[in-house]
């Protein structure tokens, strides 16, 4: 017997059955808080992006007022050119008219010159 133990040695074999539970509710505790920081981003998230639809719906009105305003000056701006060229129209006619009278006194002076010169020449 050679092989004999040493005296006063003990052997203890412990279980411990109470970590697992504890394990659990430290992991189940984790897991909560991560669900609740994704709910939380979640909610983050769906603010924001309504926040972003309603400045978009916003920029889409804005932009919808200024064509109007564009489209309403065009028109203002074709009216007023319709009514220049309408003005110029008369005023070039009226100029016209004028130098149609102009050309005739011409004309007749021309004639008067001619019958003048005709005159001095029978004389």
């Amino acid at each position: 017997n050679d092989k004999q133990k040493p005296g006063g040695s003990v052997t203890l074999r412990v279980v411990c059955r109470i970590m697992k539970p504890i394990e659990t509710e430290i992991k189940l505790g984790h897991t909560e808080k991560q669900l609740e920081c994704k709910i939380a981003e979640k909610e983050a998230t769906e603010a924001v992006l309504d926040e972003s639809e309603k400045l978009r719906k916003d920029a889409i009105d804005q932009l919808s007022e200024k064509e109007q305003d564009i489209i309403k000056k065009a028109e203002e701006l074709a009216e007023q050119q319709r009514l220049h060229g309408t003005e110029l129209s008369a005023k070039d006619e009226e100029i016209l008219n004028k130098a149609s009278e102009i050309e005739s006194k011409i004309q007749e002076i021309e004639e008067v010159q001619l019958a003048l010169q005709a005159a001095e020449l029978v004389k």
